[in-house]
């Protein structure tokens, strides 16, 4: 699901959507001599600097990836927010 990138569209999303949901939020940043990967939930949050030859797109998928494996709660829905609309495909198709 795509909701609207400004604040309200957000929040008012979050509060339609999470009834049974863990949520996690995720990014990804690239400067010239570094690419980061974050993200944060409830009980759980994790910042990595990953190789700087990786792209903003590897480091949304990776850190999309991270959230799935590593906040996942198997008896409840998992929702990521996240800014990537390019990863997002990626992980339909890869399913």
């Amino acid at each position: 699901m795509i909701c609207d990138a400004n604040e309200e569209g957000v929040k008012e999303f979050v509060n339609n959507n999470s009834q049974n949901s863990f949520i996690s939020a995720t990014n990804a940043s690239k400067s010239p001599n570094v690419t980061s990967i974050t993200g944060f939930a409830n009980r759980n949050s994790f910042v990595f600097r990953i190789h700087p030859i990786n792209s903003i797109f590897t480091g949304e998928a990776l850190t999309i990836c991270h959230a799935i494996d590593d906040i996942s709660i198997p008896e409840e829905n998992l929702m990521i927010l996240t800014d990537s609309l390019s990863a997002l495909p990626a992980w339909v198709l890869f399913r």
